[in-house]
């Protein structure tokens, strides 16, 4: 920023600055200066400048040690506004970028499905499922790249959604093998195979909300932290396993494991939604989207998987029961949280590139 610089430059550099700022409220003393200058019917004085070049080293350093969410320093933090105008439309350009990037990785997991299908590797539910998986594989990819631009403190929170989000492709994957390699018949396979593995999968979901909304200060209460939600997890875990249903199973004690896997993982996702709802309100625009789509996704999932617990298992005993209508309402839900998660990724690279 030169000497020379006008006060209508200094003003536009203010704003960009502003808008990298995750919390607008701990900002708002510094930019109550800037409004004072801009209410004014007369043009800035030399004083005015003066405040201006004041108020951008304010930003600057809030951005540098105090913002929450991304990681900047002096060099990055200078590159990124070279960046935003030397650029006609820098909010399109994020957006092509990002696009790009997600019609990429679609088209790499149509790629990798396809092949094996067409040499005849897998066919049947099989070839939809694994197709599925990959675009979860895939979307925790993406949320890995975004990783680098968070602050230290958010990393393991991005660790924990990839890890939930590949989980849940391998949950998608689980029914149709069992199906295809007519494994139902084993003892363990019975009623759903590995359903026990939705438990971690989705506190994976939740261990990642929770760190994010514990990284903005959100007033969390004793049921939704780690230990009332574990206690919480526990205490369903044991209804489920001695609760009665309607319709008698050979091997009890497999169903019942089974139930819990998929009530508790149900239990989780929609303590996530709440988390990630609660954050909201509490970062601009540009950052509450991707939580807003992200929490969308968790309830979808919930939706989903309560669904098929209480629909399609519970009445009949048989995770694997013919039941249409439920098991396609079901995948809807599932694949609606799918393309909820690709928006906040989309979402999220924007609001990191622009």
């Amino acid at each position: 920023m030169t000497e020379q610089t006008r006060p209508e430059q200094l003003i536009d550099h203010i704003t960009y600055l502003a808008s990298l700022v995750s919390e607008p409220r701990s900002v708002d003393s510094t930019l109550d200066k800037l409004r004072a200058i801009t209410a004014r019917t007369t043009g800035p004085s030399p004083q005015d400048v003066e405040v201006l070049r004041s108020i951008v080293v304010e930003l600057e350093n809030y951005l540098t040690q105090h913002e929450r969410l991304r990681s900047f320093t002096t060099e990055t933090l200078r590159q990124n506004v070279e960046r935003h105008f030397a650029v006609g439309n820098p909010e399109r350009k994020a957006k092509r970028s990002a696009l790009r990037q997600i019609f990429l990785t679609i088209i790499a997991c149509a790629v990798a499905t396809a092949t094996p299908a067409v040499l005849g590797l897998m066919k049947g539910q099989i070839t939809l499922a694994f197709f599925i998986f990959t675009l979860f594989f895939g979307l925790a990819l993406i949320f890995r790249s975004i990783k680098k631009d968070l602050v230290a403190q958010l990393h393991g929170s991005v660790n924990y959604l990839m890890a939930g989000t590949i989980g849940t492709g391998l949950i998608a994957l689980n029914f149709p093998i069992i199906s295809e390699l007519k494994l139902d018949h084993l003892l363990f396979f019975q009623h759903g195979g590995f359903l026990e593995m939705a438990i971690p999968v989705y506190a994976f979901y939740y261990l990642a909300f929770y760190l994010y909304a514990k990284q903005l200060n959100v007033a969390i209460p004793r049921a939704l932290r780690p230990v009332g939600a574990a206690i919480s997890a526990i205490l369903l875990a044991a209804i489920l396993m001695f609760i009665p249903h309607p319709v008698a199973v050979p091997d009890e004690l497999f169903y019942h494991l089974a139930l819990v896997g998929f009530g508790v993982g149900v239990y989780f996702s929609g303590i996530a939604a709440i988390l990630g709802f609660m954050t909201v309100p509490k970062t601009t625009v540009l950052y509450s989207k991707t939580m807003l789509f992200l929490s969308i996704s968790m309830v979808l999932q919930t939706v989903g998987n309560a669904n098929f617990a209480v629909f399609v298992t519970y009445p009949s005993g048989d995770f694997f029961v013919n039941d249409p209508k439920g098991q396609i309402l079901t995948a809807l839900l599932i694949m609606g949280a799918l393309a909820f998660q690709f928006v906040a990724a989309f979402k999220s690279k924007t609001s990191l590139s622009s």
